[in-house]
C-alpha cells in the first residue's frame, strides 16, 4: 500500500471518527446549557479522542515500519525480514530484519517508542517517559544480542553484527550503546556499512545459506507463539 493511500485511508478514518464524535457530543450536549453542556461537550469530545488513540498508534507504527523497509531496501544489497530461526541456545527466534551489507550481515531489531527513552548497555529494563507516564520494557541491544548469535550459528564465517533502530518520535537519552539509533541515523549507518572495498569472502555464499534457513510457515510462527506463551 503507497503513502497516499494510507494518507487516504486515514483521513477517510479520521473523518468518520470525527463526525461520530460530534454526533456524541450534541447528544450529550441537547439537555443541558450554558456551563453544564460545555463540560458534557469537553467530556466527550475528550473520551471519543482517548478511544481512538488506538488506531493512531497502529498507523504510526505501520507507518514507521514502511519507512523503516524502504530505507533499508534502498541502502542495503538485500534484505530478510520478518523470519523466524532456531535460537542461539534452545527454542526458535524471531528476526525483524537480516540485511546483507558490503561489510556483513547485520541484525536489526526495531522498537517503536515515543517520549525519552532512557538506558544503559548493562541494564536488563530500559525506560521511555512521554509525559506523566513511564513504562519499561526489554534491553532490545540484549534482546539483539541472543538474535546476532542466532545468526552467527547459521553462518559462522561471516561478521553478522546488530543494530537497535527506534522508529518513533522518542529521544534516546543515557543509551550508550553506540548500535542503538534513532531511524533518522540509518541512512549513515548503513552507508558506513557498506564503505568496505574488502568484503568478505564467502559472504554471498553465506546469505545465500541464510535464505534458505530463514522459517516462514504457518506451523513454525504458532511454535514460537506457542513458546512465547510458555515463557
Amino acid at each position: 500500500m503507497d503513502a497516499m493511500t494510507i494518507a487516504t485511508r486515514t483521513i477517510t478514518a479520521f473523518t468518520i471518527f470525527a463526525g461520530s464524535a460530534a454526533r456524541a457530543a450534541d447528544t450529550a450536549a441537547s439537555g443541558a446549557t450554558g456551563p453544564a453542556a460545555g463540560t458534557l461537550l469537553g467530556l466527550t469530545l475528550l473520551l471519543a479522542l482517548c478511544a481512538g488513540l488506538p488506531f493512531w498508534q497502529r498507523a504510526g507504527r505501520r507507518f514507521a515500519r514502511r519507512r523503516l523497509q524502504r530505507a533499508l531496501r534502498r541502502q542495503a544489497v538485500d534484505v530478510l525480514d520478518d523470519f523466524i530461526v532456531p535460537g542461539a541456545y534452545d527454542g526458535l527466534t524471531h528476526i525483524h530484519y537480516a540485511v546483507l551489507t558490503r561489510s556483513g550481515i547485520l541484525c536489526v531489531h526495531t522498537r517503536h517508542c515515543r517520549g525519552t527513552v532512557t538506558g544503559h548497555a548493562s541494564d536488563a529494563q530500559w525506560f521511555a517517559t512521554h509525559g506523566s507516564s513511564s513504562r519499561q520494557f526489554l534491553n532490545p541491544a540484549i534482546q539483539n544480542a541472543g538474535h546476532v548469535k542466532a545468526l552467527a550459528r547459521i553462518v559462522p564465517e561471516v561478521p553478522v553484527s546488530g543494530l537497535v533502530v527506534f522508529t518513533g518520535p522518542a529521544t534516546l537519552r543515557d543509551v550508550t550503546d553506540d548500535n542503538v539509533i534513532r531511524m533518522a541515523a540509518l541512512a549513515d549507518y548503513l552507508a558506513a556499512a557498506n564503505e568496505t572495498d574488502d568484503p568478505p569472502a564467502g559472504l554471498q555464499e553465506a546469505w545465500q545459506t541464510l535464505q534458505a534457513s530463514a522459517l516462514t510457515d504457518a506451523a513454525t510462527r504458532k511454535d514460537l507463539d506457542a513458546q512465547l506463551s510458555f515463557g
